[in-house]
């Protein structure tokens, strides 16, 4: 059901919704263009990858182990080893079932250092116990190499190096598997990691423990940066719904709000009363108002001579709901009228 108001109320409506829906567009669109972009790392479990190196050592016959041989990380007498059994393992676990290309070495690297406590170095020396060997696979791989090591040759290398030069310093024997790992993933890129278990095997000594990092599991993580563009959503959620508003607003005006036409008795009343403000005072009280003794006057301009003459205001009152306006002058004697109805 359409509803009525007059005209320029209805106009005034819109042109209040209209500005508001420009004013908060504006805003709305400065708070998009606001906007700034910052770069975030998305990261994916591709699966998990290990290094291990064991290892078992086997003596010469001595007076004090018979079959028993010392527990891993236990001390050792160098002079009753033979030699160490050395086991090198590498698995890889993906959760896509791409493609995996594993690089790996076994090498070895003597270490020698200053005896001041701070471990500088002095000299190193490499061996490459087996060359660089690749291996590929679907989703997961596994790889397992063993080695004898023969501790005495190190020894023997330590100890004439020392004498010589007479140097004194410690040395150490560092057993290296290194690997490279290459895992494919469709969706996420391309994984790439390098891991290289150890161990370490002090030399020339009488005794010693075997330590290093024997072990190292890690899962395979896919880091991808991305930007982000961030705006100030409270503000454009605001700004947003003040748009809604006003556009339903809008909306609601053209198509259920029907224009009501000003009443030419109206027009009339309104240019009576702009034009001669200053001399029309509008009343509230009835109680005077009797058209017994009253003369009608013929047009607005009647009633302003009549004024002039008696030297009295014109008076102002709206009767029966704006279906007629009186203008009136109340004298002594006699009453002059005019009833806009009728009024020119």
């Amino acid at each position: 059901m359409a509803m009525e108001l007059s005209k320029p109320i209805k106009l005034r409506l819109i042109i209040i919704f209209l500005g508001f829906s420009i004013f908060s567009s504006t805003l709305l669109v400065y708070s998009l263009l606001q906007r700034k972009t910052v770069e975030i790392t998305e990261k994916k479990d591709v699966g998990n990858h290990k290094g291990i190196i064991s290892y078992d050592v086997n003596l010469k016959p001595n007076p004090i182990y018979n079959s028993e041989i010392p527990n891993s990380g236990e001390k050792y007498i160098t002079g009753m080893i033979e030699n160490i059994n050395m086991n090198f393992d590498y698995n890889f676990t993906g959760n896509t079932g791409g493609d995996v290309a594993v690089d790996y070495s076994i090498s070895a690297t003597i270490e020698a250092y200053e005896q001041n406590g701070e471990k500088e170095r002095l000299w190193s020396k490499s061996y490459l116990l087996e060359p660089k060997v690749r291996e590929k696979s679907k989703g997961n791989i596994s790889i397992n190499r063993k080695l004898i090591l023969e501790l005495e040759k190190y020894n023997s290398f330590v100890k004439n190096v020392l004498e010589e030069y007479k140097i004194n310093s410690k040395a150490n024997l560092i057993i290296n598997f290194n690997i490279s790992v290459e895992a494919h993933d469709s969706v996420n890129g391309i994984y790439r990691n390098s891991i290289a278990p150890n161990l370490i095997i002090p030399l020339s000594e009488d005794y010693f423990v075997i330590t290093g990092d024997k072990e190292i599991k890690e899962n395979c993580i896919i880091e991808n940066i991305k930007p982000v563009v961030i705006i100030k959503s409270n503000q454009v959620i605001f700004f947003s719904i003040i748009v809604g508003i006003c556009v339903l607003g809008l909306f609601i005006l053209f198509l259920y709000v029907r224009g009501k036409e000003t009443s030419e008795q109206n027009k009339k009343v309104q240019y009576i009363l702009r034009k001669y403000n200053m001399r029309i005072v509008n009343i509230c009280d009835e109680r005077y108002l009797t058209l017994d003794n009253s003369i009608r006057v013929h047009s607005f301009d009647d009633l302003l001579k009549a004024s002039d003459e008696l030297g009295k205001p014109i008076l102002y009152n709206i009767l029966d709901n704006d279906k007629s306006s009186n203008f009136f002058i109340l004298s002594e004697n006699k009453n002059f009228i005019c009833t806009v109805t009728d009024c020119n």
